[in-house]
């Protein structure tokens, strides 16, 4: 209950602060934390403005590789919310989500990972009538003022 009040609070701080900067706030509040819930907390919220807002308005491309470095924690709980972020962001971008991750995968074994979720991204794109990925449009609408 607290978690959707929570949600809610912060889609109305989309309509006045700055989605770049809370974006950056999450990513920061990931690292720092050493709460694996709240670390957790963070990277759902991300994938939302990202999902919500697209990668132009979020500038995701610098956080990109933050997330990658999650994806190799031993806790899964992070390790399966930071496959989803990038499931999020391969299914604005496509293929060429490759070009921001290329150089932060490091392991074989979370390079295997995330090649596994988008593939089962993908076939959850095309079960429920979404197209490909790279090609889904935002769901942005500016609120009036």
């Amino acid at each position: 209950q607290i978690r959707e009040k929570y949600r809610a609070v912060i889609r109305l701080v989309c309509g006045v602060y700055p989605v770049s900067k809370l974006l950056g706030l999450y990513m920061m509040e990931t690292f720092h934390s050493k709460n694996t819930k709240s670390k957790v907390e963070c990277l759902e919220q991300a994938a939302a403005l990202i999902e919500r807002h697209g990668m132009e308005t979020t500038k995701g491309a610098r956080v990109l590789p933050t997330v990658v470095e999650l994806v190799g924690n031993r806790d899964t709980t992070m390790r399966g919310t930071a496959l989803n972020t990038l499931a999020a962001v391969y299914r604005l971008l496509g293929d060429n989500i490759w070009k921001y991750l290329g150089k932060a995968i490091t392991d074989n074994k979370v390079k295997d990972l995330i090649n596994d979720k988008f593939k089962f991204t993908e076939k959850q794109m095309e079960k429920n009538g979404e197209g490909k990925a790279g090609s889904l449009v935002t769901t942005y609408q500016p609120n009036p003022i």
